[in-house]
């Protein structure tokens, strides 16, 4: 830039938006809903968006919003769930989660606003202003309060296009990493699918062939701003643990919790109460307590954590294993999961496929190493223009 922006408060910039009753009379049988979950933060885009009927609609439901509005989690500010609206999710409904930011055109452009919203001087205001121990929140006000550095309307748009093409970079990167992980039950599925599914190995149940089948807590401990991570299956991805989304617990809490469900690593973990499976292989070993999530540490006289977490991904994905019906969640028991007939493949075998890993993983690790970069190449532009 020639010259140095103003800073202007960002409510001065908005237009209003539109609130809803889907109870009331005259208003669509049917609409798209959006909320929090429906956002994905690795992304910034919004996925997974329910279709529901007006007579079943939550209360939360209540802002109308528009194609070019810019949405902001007001919950959980650190994990930074923005995304903006598209064409495909115009006059959708959104959660009042969410603060609504529907920029003046112009004044303000809408990616302009929305890559504005992805910075680190955006998301560090709201997290000093949070309030709530166990769940943390901040106000429509507080957002719309702060101040974003406006330069004119040509080049808001010249920065804008800048950072789409890094955005475009890094959505081709994740879109290859998922590929990357989709290499992995593919390689397990050719090996030993059909061993598997047509039962012509022996089988035993997994308590029979594991060291520990467990859960942990289902009791709700006393959350606070830091401590111990505290893991449930939201925090389950996979392939990996997200901590970042972690709610935090006392030592004490955490020393009471391992007495029944100690978390090393190479365990595996899944989720039992709400979303069912979603097996995650502990790779470090952070000090860590679960809740609601299952537990097994495999045996290795009989298996290999490796395999044994791509078996269960496997079976899981088959749809082999279901969820009972409690209340309104669906909830795997503990006896259930302990009674999983688990095949007993030769450690020969099972080297040779964690072997195959490794490669997959040598392969695509400097792709790894090209999204750090992305990401690095994002934040150094945001932060000069921010």
């Amino acid at each position: 830039m020639t010259q140095i922006a103003p800073s202007v408060s960002l409510h001065t910039l908005l237009e209003p938006v539109s609130n809803v009753d889907p109870h009331a009379n005259g208003f669509r049988s049917r609409f798209k809903y959006i909320d929090i979950g429906a956002i994905d933060r690795t992304s910034k885009t919004i996925q997974s968006v329910l279709e529901i009927s007006a007579l079943g609609a939550p209360s939360r439901a209540r802002q109308l919003v528009k194609s070019g509005d810019v949405l902001v989690s007001t919950v959980r500010p650190n994990l930074n769930a923005v995304a903006e609206v598209t064409e495909q999710y115009n006059d959708a409904v959104a959660s009042t989660g969410f603060t609504v930011l529907r920029p003046n055109p112009a004044k303000l452009n809408s990616r302009y606003l929305y890559h504005w919203t992805k910075s680190d001087r955006f998301i560090q205001r709201l997290v000093a202003n949070a309030t709530g121990i166990g769940y943390p929140a901040v106000s429509d006000k507080i957002v719309k309060s702060s101040l974003i550095v406006l330069p004119t309307i040509l080049e808001q748009e010249r920065v804008s296009k800048i950072l789409d093409r890094v955005d475009a970079l890094r959505q081709k990167h994740v879109e290859a990493q998922r590929l990357a992980g989709d290499l992995v039950p593919a390689v397990f599925t050719e090996m030993f699918g059909d061993l598997i599914t047509k039962k012509k190995i022996d089988f035993k149940t997994l308590v029979q062939a594991c060291d520990l089948v467990t859960d942990g807590t289902h009791d709700t401990p006393k959350y606070l701003t830091e401590g111990i991570p505290l893991v449930t299956s939201k925090n389950l991805k996979g392939s990996h643990l997200d901590l970042a989304s972690c709610s935090y617990i006392s030592e004490e809490d955490f020393k009471k919790i391992s007495l029944r469900s100690g978390v090393i690593q190479h365990d595996i973990l899944l989720g039992m109460i709400g979303t069912i499976g979603s097996p995650t292989l502990v790779l470090t070993p952070n000090r860590i307590s679960i809740k609601n999530v299952g537990l097994v540490r495999a045996d290795r006289r009989n298996h290999l954590p490796e395999f044994l977490h791509c078996f269960l991904t496997f079976i899981f994905k088959q749809g082999s294993v279901f969820g009972k019906r409690g209340g309104s969640q669906k909830f795997l028991a503990l006896g259930d999961l302990r009674n999983i007939l688990v095949p007993m493949i030769s450690m020969e075998e099972q080297v040779t496929f964690v072997n195959s890993l490794r490669k997959i993983e040598r392969l695509f690790q400097p792709m790894v190493s090209r999204g750090g970069a992305i990401s690095e190449l994002e934040e150094s532009i945001a932060a000069d223009v921010f």
